[in-house]
């Protein structure tokens, strides 16, 4: 392949890959109804990729310009993207109290009815042991005793859980019902 034609094929390529993903963009926009960003979208698809189009069938000096351009912010955009500018927030987003982990939800689901855990932290945030226990008394993930029940989906996600988990019996690992496993 010559050098006039592979710099015409970079130049497609680039103008394909953008317009592609500001079409997709676009389509998802109009999927969310949200047509000021469709709009923009639409936009950017002409302004990013004709230029590209265009300069594809320009004699190879101008091609190799546009290249250089488009390599060029496309390196500066990795930079900016890559480089801790800007401001950033007292605190850097993080509370400014400590948090004590035995109160998430997850860690809770955890603890099991009768186990010393269990009765020292419920000892300690008794307001949170009403809605745990009801939590508790459900039924798990993938019991058919749950009430929107459907064993043909529940059977497929067992057995993705079978190829994603090898070894395992099938049965995801539950955290929120005390009777399932």
């Amino acid at each position: 392949m010559s050098f006039a034609a592979a710099s015409t094929l970079v130049l497609a390529l680039v103008g394909l890959a953008i317009l592609m993903g500001l079409a997709g963009f676009c389509l998802v926009s109009v999927r969310e109804r949200e047509p000021r960003a469709a709009r923009r979208a639409a936009v950017l698809v002409v302004a990013g990729s004709l230029p590209l189009f265009v300069a594809a069938g320009l004699p190879v000096a101008v091609r190799l310009g546009v290249l250089a351009v488009v390599a060029s912010a496309g390196l500066a955009a990795v930079a900016l993207w890559l480089l801790p500018i800007g401001s950033s927030l007292p605190g850097n987003g993080r509370t400014g109290r400590r948090v004590d982990e035995r109160d998430i939800m997850f860690a809770r689901a955890r603890l099991r009815p009768g186990s010393p855990e269990h009765d020292t932290y419920y000892a300690m945030r008794p307001e949170n042991k009403e809605g745990d226990d009801r939590t508790r008394a459900l039924p798990g993930l993938l019991s058919l005793d749950a009430a929107k029940a459907d064993p043909v989906v529940f059977a497929t996600a067992e057995a993705s859980f079978a190829v994603v988990v090898p070894g395992s019996s099938g049965r995801p690992r539950t955290y929120l019902a005390a009777s399932s496993t």
